[in-house]
């Protein structure tokens, strides 16, 4: 969808937490579709709201152009948090209907 939505993004970024093992199949999946679509996808691990910051200052220096957020109980808890650093690192964000209430792109 981000894809469609911006043709010419060629790097993103999934923002996951690795202790929720549901996550896993839609990793894959996120890579197998970036993979046939030609696009760069970037895994930034976030296991609670302390490696947000950092997270983000890692896709700002691996050039990320756009950042997928999972449904994830984490990452929803700290919507608001990732929706400001987003559009602080102008990064086109997509998520849950709460990321685009908070400011994010798509939702």
């Amino acid at each position: 969808m981000l894809k469609e939505a911006i043709p010419s993004v060629k790097q993103i970024a999934v923002l996951f937490n690795p202790n929720n093992r549901v996550t896993i199949p839609d990793l894959k999946a996120m890579e197998t579709v970036a993979r046939t679509l030609g696009v760069g996808l970037q895994q930034f691990p976030v296991r609670d709201s302390i490696e947000l910051v950092a997270a983000f200052e890692r896709m700002e220096r691996g050039r990320v152009e756009a950042i997928v957020i999972q449904d994830e109980g984490v990452l929803l808890a700290n919507t608001p948090v990732i929706a400001a650093l987003a559009m602080k690192s102008r990064l086109l964000s997509i998520g849950s209907k709460e990321l685009a209430r908070a400011g994010g792109t798509l939702g």
